[in-house]
C-alpha cells in the first residue's frame, strides 16, 4: 500500500527510470547515464497537492508522499508504507545493462549512417556531428491501494548534422531519428532529411519576406499560437492584445471533451468554465487565479491556473485555446495566397522578450500550385503582431495537443523579416 489517507484523498505515485548509452561522432565519446526519481500527486477535495524525488528508497518515497499530502490538506495515518513490489524501485539487473555489445551495434549505426552521408547518392556531405543515443525506460504506477500498472521500453535516437555542397557553397543540414529498435532505423532516408535541409538552408541565405501574403497550414498555425497564450495571463483584458485582426476570434475551452489539458478542476482545485478571450479582434477577457477573483469581485474570473510539472509553482494560463475556424474553404485561402508562400512547417521557434522568432519552410504559390523549391523565410514579429496579420481563416480546425488552429492567410507585409540567417549558413558560404 503507498499510503493510507483519509477517505476523501487519493494519492498516485509514478516511479521511473531511465539508463541511456550515448555516443558522439562514431564513439569518440561514449557515455552510460541512469536517472530515477518518482513524482506523486495527492488529490482531496479538489485540491491537488505534488511533490517530487530523486531517492526512490523508502525514506524519499515517504517524505514525498507526505509533502505532497501535506500541501492538499490530507495527513496519511500512522505506519502508511510503500509499494512492495520491487519492480516500482529497484534498478535494472545486470543482464538488463547496457553493455559492451550496444555500444558496438551504436558503433556500426553511425558508420553506416557517416558512410551514406559520404556516398554519391547524397552528393558527398561532410558529416560534421553525429550521435547515438541506447536506453531503457521502466515505469511503475501506483496508487493508495498498491501497484496499479507498470512498463517497460526501449529507445533509440539517432542525430546527423552534416555540411551539404550546393552551387553557392555548402549548407549545415541536420536531421534525427526516434524508434524503439535500430534494425528499423532508415539510414538511406535520415541522409536524405539531412542532404534536403543543408540545401533548402543554403537556397534561403539571402532571401526575405518582402510583403507576399502566407498560407499556413494548420498543424504550423497551432504552433504558432501556442507562442502567443503570454498574451492572456491577466486577470483583467489584456492591454497587449489591442490591435488583432477582427477575423481572429480566440477561446479558453478547459471543458472541451476528449482534448488533452481540459480538466473540471484548475491547479488551486478551482471550478474551470470557457471563456471567450478575443471576440473578432477585441479582448473580452483575460484569465486569473482565486486572488485575482476577490480582486474584481467576479468569482467566474478565476479557474485559470496551470501547473507545467509536479514540483512547479501554479502560474495562470490557458487550458484548451482555440482559435475559432471561419468559413473560408482551402480553395479561397490558396486563391488569396496568389503570388506568395504556402508555409509548410516552421523550425527554431522561439520567444523571448515578448517576441516571435523563426524560419518558415515555404513554396511560391503561382496559379493555385507550387512554383518553385521550398525556401526558409525568417521572420520576427510580437504575438499581437502575428494574430494582427491574420486576413482570413479556414473553415477546418486542427489541434494540436492544447491548441486549436485552422489553416491561416497572412498579410505578409504585417510580419518583420529581418534579412538574417545564421552563423552556420555564413560559414558554409565562406567554405
Amino acid at each position: 500500500m503507498l499510503a493510507r489517507c483519509p477517505t476523501d484523498s487519493e494519492i498516485y505515485a509514478e516511479c521511473y527510470e531511465t539508463t541511456g548509452l550515448r555516443l558522439t561522432d562514431g564513439g569518440m565519446d561514449s557515455t552510460v547515464s541512469t536517472t530515477a526519481g518518482a513524482a506523486v500527486r495527492c488529490f482531496r477535495r479538489g485540491a491537488v497537492g505534488f511533490a517530487a524525488t530523486h531517492d526512490l528508497g523508502p525514506g524519499g518515497l515517504a517524505r514525498a508522499v507526505a509533502a505532497a499530502a501535506a500541501a492538499a490538506d490530507a495527513v496519511p495515518s500512522q505506519g502508511a508504507v510503500l509499494p512492495a513490489d520491487s519492480r516500482a524501485t529497484t534498478a535494472f539487473s545486470a543482464g538488463q545493462r547496457l553493455t559492451a555489445a550496444s555500444q558496438a551495434d551504436l558503433k556500426s549505426v553511425l558508420e553506416a549512417v557517416r558512410t551514406e552521408l559520404g556516398g554519391t547518392r547524397s552528393g558527398s556531405c561532410t558529416p560534421v556531428t553525429l550521435t547515438a543515443e541506447l536506453g531503457r525506460r521502466r515505469t511503475a504506477v501506483c496508487n493508495g491501494t498498491g501497484l496499479a500498472r507498470w512498463f517497460e521500453e526501449a529507445y533509440v535516437r539517432i542525430g546527423a548534422t552534416a555540411l551539404v555542397p550546393g552551387p553557392r557553397g555548402q549548407g549545415l543540414g541536420q536531421a534525427s531519428w526516434w524508434g524503439r529498435d535500430l534494425g528499423d532505423l532508415p539510414v538511406t532516408e535520415l541522409a536524405g532529411r539531412v542532404t534536403t535541409d543543408g540545401r533548402v538552408r543554403l537556397a534561403a541565405a539571402g532571401r526575405r519576406l518582402r510583403g507576399e501574403p502566407l498560407l499556413v497550414t494548420a498543424p504550423v498555425a497551432a504552433r504558432l499560437l501556442a507562442h502567443c497564450t503570454g498574451l492572456f495571463a491577466s486577470g483583467d483584458a489584456p492591454e497587449s492584445a489591442h490591435g488583432l485582426s477582427p477575423a481572429v476570434t480566440l477561446d479558453d475551452d478547459p471543458l472541451a471533451a476528449d482534448v488533452v489539458g481540459a480538466a473540471p478542476f484548475d491547479g488551486e482545485g478551482v471550478v474551470t468554465t470557457s471563456k471567450t478571450l478575443v471576440d473578432q479582434g477585441r479582448p473580452a477577457r483575460g484569465l486569473g487565479d482565486y486572488q485575482t477573483s476577490r480582486r474584481t469581485g467576479d468569482p467566474s474570473a478565476a479557474g485559470n491556473v496551470q501547473r507545467s510539472a509536479y514540483t512547479q509553482w501554479p502560474a495562470v494560463g490557458v487550458s484548451v485555446l482555440t482559435l475559432r475556424p471561419g468559413v473560408d474553404p482551402p480553395k479561397a485561402l490558396t486563391a488569396g495566397a496568389e503570388g506568395g508562400y504556402l508555409v509548410q512547417g516552421v523550425r527554431g521557434l522561439s520567444a523571448g522578450d515578448g517576441r516571435i522568432g523563426a524560419e518558415f519552410l515555404a513554396v511560391p504559390l503561382r496559379s493555385g500550385a507550387a512554383a518553385g523549391p521550398p525556401v526558409r523565410l525568417p521572420v520576427t514579429t510580437t504575438p499581437a503582431g502575428l494574430l494582427g496579420s491574420v486576413t482570413h481563416v479556414g473553415c477546418s480546425l486542427y489541434r494540436h495537443g492544447a491548441i486549436g488552429a485552422p489553416d491561416l492567410l497572412l498579410d505578409g507585409a504585417r510580419l518583420v523579416a529581418p534579412n538574417r540567417h545564421s552563423a552556420s549558413d555564413h560559414e558554409g558560404e565562406r567554405s
